[in-house]
């Protein structure tokens, strides 16, 4: 485990990791989730994601800070300043992207979702990539 903490440590892809675990409530990132290649990390199995298999809609509370594995896994590594703030930009990057697609992204969970849980997950993952919101979850700021 040490080896591995090392490795995620150094990499730098990990605040990139931190950062989308946090954004979708991946609650189950775990080692044999990170496949790695020369350079690289690729992430596979978000089933987890939204606070877990079986969320329920009262589970989803956009300004929860939920487990994240991998950031737990860095341990004191994690809470420095300089980590923190490479996962609020990549938060912020991350953001950027998936922020254009959120319409798309409620006509599908509205195809796969009853109109609860859709608007419910939809209303989730809107409000943690508000702005900022990283920050509180993380304890940057209060």
């Amino acid at each position: 485990m040490a080896q591995a903490r090392e490795f995620l440590i150094k990499h730098c892809s990990t605040p990139s990791i931190v950062a989308l675990d946090d954004l979708i409530a991946n609650v189950d990132r775990n080692l044999g989730n990170l496949l790695h290649s020369p350079g690289s990390l690729t992430l596979i199995d978000h089933g987890r994601s939204l606070t877990g298999p079986a969320w329920r809609r009262p589970d989803l509370v956009a300004g929860n800070a939920f487990m994240n594995v991998v950031r737990d896994l860095l341990g004191p590594a994690a809470e420095t300043l300089p980590f923190r703030g490479a996962v609020m930009a990549e938060y912020t990057t991350i953001v950027s992207k998936v922020s254009p697609a959120m319409p798309e992204l409620k006509q599908l969970l509205d195809h796969l979702l009853d109109p609860l849980d859709s608007r419910a997950a939809h209303d989730f993952l809107h409000g943690r990539s508000a702005p900022g919101s990283i920050a509180r979850r993380i304890g940057v700021v209060a």
